[in-house]
């Protein structure tokens, strides 16, 4: 069960939530993140967060699009910040690779377009 059960506590994890993908998709790492490494990092032992309100917290941000989803070479679920350059990094890491995916690529500089406006 759910313990952030004021607005601000949801708020908090929420933001712990963006801040997590934000530092965790720095220029030195790769441009996404999956989700158990942001739940992992904001749960206990690590964390001081529940995880289904982790969970929700996710849920809304990409709701209210300020996180976005893509799949990786695996197949796997990556997130990224709604960000014009943390989306441009997407498209080009996933350009760079030895065989790029152009779906993915044309996705990320949509998004690009989208956030710019």
């Amino acid at each position: 069960m759910s313990q952030a059960t004021t607005r601000k506590e949801r708020k908090a994890v929420y933001e712990a939530v963006l801040r997590v993908v934000d530092a965790q998709t720095s220029p030195e790492q790769a441009p996404g993140i999956r989700r158990t490494t942001i739940t992992r990092l904001l749960t206990p032992p690590e964390g001081p967060h529940d995880l289904d309100d982790v969970r929700s917290a996710i849920r809304a941000a990409r709701e209210n699009d300020e996180l976005l989803s893509w799949p990786d070479h695996a197949g796997r679920r990556r997130y990224s910040l709604a960000d014009v350059e943390k989306l441009r990094r997407v498209a080009e890491w996933e350009g760079e690779r030895e065989h790029p995916r152009p779906a993915v690529v044309g996705w990320a500089n949509r998004m690009v377009a989208e956030v710019s406006d």
